[in-house]
């Protein structure tokens, strides 16, 4: 009988016929073969045994904390075993050094289930407990946080520190049950379960202003958040999408005096233990945009204030010679601040758009390097600049206004 054996499976049925004596004829490849498989069996289980399961978080609640308090947190996460280090940095917070295993982890089912079998480990997070103190100085803005364990450590993720008085919701399965709330305050919830609604409400006043504003897609949360304000005769007097990416605002001045409702839920009626936010509710000046975006470090310039409750006319505002960019401020107006609104910085010197400046005749001179401060002002509108070069000269053209939480889409043309 002769045949030519081109794989193993070929060989076992040749020496089936012919009594072993295929099996004389291996090749040096089998030998070789045969030789390294305990080997790799044993590599491949070592590895297996070494690499063990690495920790990994969910979210933190609440997601942040007032100036000159102490905060208790629940750290949501996987493979975090009964006690695991943790790790807050930045100025004027002093954070636990270990998380310990909470006693219970609230779990809601919901009213839907993404798997069939609910089993997956990204739907039951285990949580882990831990305090943070934070000094009244503290700078307001994000800190970072991150665990770790002896199998690896988590990518840091952001701790919110605010000036405002705080609550954190108490969280119950049901129908969802309005609660009451004094102004101003941040507000830390959790969309959870599934199809979740809270409800917020407070007595405003007829002719104040108010605005809210959540904080969730910009600190990690997978909440797609949708704000409604309910009036007192139960019409919606205000409502929003997204403002800040996913993140809702919304502001307004109330007609009537009485009880308002603010809701608040995912657009895709979707929520967990990890949908996570901050709701701040205000009253008094509001401040939703601001024109120039931005100046020159250390100088002092004029800044039209849009909103409600500010002034008509422009107003001077100094800007900080040493502060990170961009950053945010908030202006007094009658004895009451306002919320604080971002603007951009620069280390050259800048131009502040006039009218008119639509066509070539009008550009407005920009030194390079420089600034212009422009605005689109009525559908349709183009504004021109102009500069000085010198050939074979290399320079870079930047447009920022989506970054800075302006609604333009800009085309820029050279």
């Amino acid at each position: 009988m002769t045949s030519t054996c081109t794989d193993a499976r070929t060989k076992i049925a040749l020496s089936k016929e012919s009594n072993g004596i295929a099996m004389r004829e291996q090749t040096l490849d089998d030998v070789v073969m045969s030789a390294w498989l305990p080997l790799i069996v044993f590599t491949i289980l070592f590895l297996s045994a070494a690499q063990g399961d690495e920790p990994a978080v969910d979210y933190i609640f609440p997601a942040g904390g007032q100036r000159g308090t102490s905060v208790e947190f629940r750290v949501g996460g996987y493979n975090l075993h009964d006690r695991c280090s943790f790790e807050m940095w930045g100025d004027g917070v002093a954070a636990s050094d270990h998380l310990v295993r909470a006693p219970q982890t609230v779990w809601f089912e919901g009213p839907l289930l993404r798997l069939p079998q609910s089993q997956g480990r990204q739907d039951y997070p285990k949580d882990q407990i831990g305090r943070v103190q934070i000094d009244a100085d503290a700078a307001l803005g994000w800190k970072r946080w991150r665990v770790w364990t002896s199998q690896g450590a988590t990518p840091s993720r952001p701790f919110v520190v605010g000036e405002l008085p705080e609550m954190v919701e108490v969280e119950i399965d049901g129908r969802p049950v309005p609660t009451e709330i004094h102004l101003p305050v941040t507000i830390n919830g959790r969309i959870f379960p599934r199809q979740d609604t809270d409800i917020w409400t407070f007595s405003a006043q007829a002719g104040e202003t108010y605005y809210c504003e959540v904080l969730a897609e910009r600190i990690g949360s997978p909440l797609d958040s949708r704000l409604v304000v309910i009036g007192p005769d139960g019409e919606t007097v205000a409502e929003n999408l997204d403002h800040f990416g996913n993140d809702s605002s919304v502001w307004f001045t109330a007609s009537t005096t009485g009880n308002y409702a603010v809701e608040i839920q995912d657009v895709r009626f979707d929520g967990e233990q990890h949908f996570v936010y901050r709701l701040t509710i205000r009253n008094g000046p509001y401040v939703q945009s601001a024109f120039p975006l931005g100046g020159q470090r250390g100088t002092a310039i004029e800044f039209q204030l849009y909103g409600g409750g500010v002034p008509d006319t422009p107003m001077l505002l100094d800007l900080p010679l040493q502060s990170p960019a961009p950053f945010a401020m908030g202006v007094e107006i009658e004895g009451r601040l306002t919320n604080r609104f971002r603007l951009q910085l620069s280390d050259v010197p800048e131009t502040v758009e006039r009218e008119p400046n639509n066509h070539t005749e009008n550009a407005l001179p920009v030194s390079v390097p420089g600034v212009g401060n422009g605005c689109i002002s009525r559908p349709g509108d183009t504004d021109w600049w102009s500069v000085s070069l010198k050939q074979g000269e290399i320079v870079e053209f930047d447009l920022d206004a989506a970054s800075l939480g302006s609604r333009l889409t800009g085309v820029l043309k050279i």
